[in-house]
């Protein structure tokens, strides 16, 4: 059921999607610092903990991006509709961004599990 709903959302959603590049569209919900040297460790941390939060939902899928500064892990639905994003900056420096909308998604995706591994990696790996 919640995938018909999640597909539904999708295409009564138009084409249009927001990135991360759309600031005004996400919220800092979790930010902390690490050390550098663990950087990509943290990176695969998330990875894995998003990873095994929505086996059941085919359409949630998790990604990690390699970017200049270091890396990007984010869930998105039908990797079109960003969810969750996390940064992982080189520096150390580690904050997870929420999509303001999530929440009106007509009550189907809960971001409690990401944000919960976010905080578990951070506990982890915490400078």
């Amino acid at each position: 059921m919640k995938f018909i709903v999640l597909i539904g959302l999708l295409i009564l959603s138009g084409c249009s999607y927001s990135t991360r590049q759309d600031i005004d569209q996400f919220v800092s919900v979790n930010k902390g610092y690490i050390k550098p040297a663990d950087v990509s460790v943290f990176a695969d941390c998330l990875m894995d903990g998003f990873s095994q939060l929505n086996i059941m939902l085919t359409a949630v899928t998790p990604r990690k991006e390699t970017r200049a500064n270091g890396y990007r892990v984010e869930t998105t639905i039908e990797h079109k509709l960003l969810i969750m994003s996390a940064d992982v900056i080189n520096d150390g420096k580690v904050e997870l961004f929420e999509y303001k909308n999530s929440h009106s998604l007509f009550g189907v995706w809960s971001t409690k599990g990401e944000k919960e591994a976010f905080e578990h990696c951070l506990t982890k790996y915490k400078k």
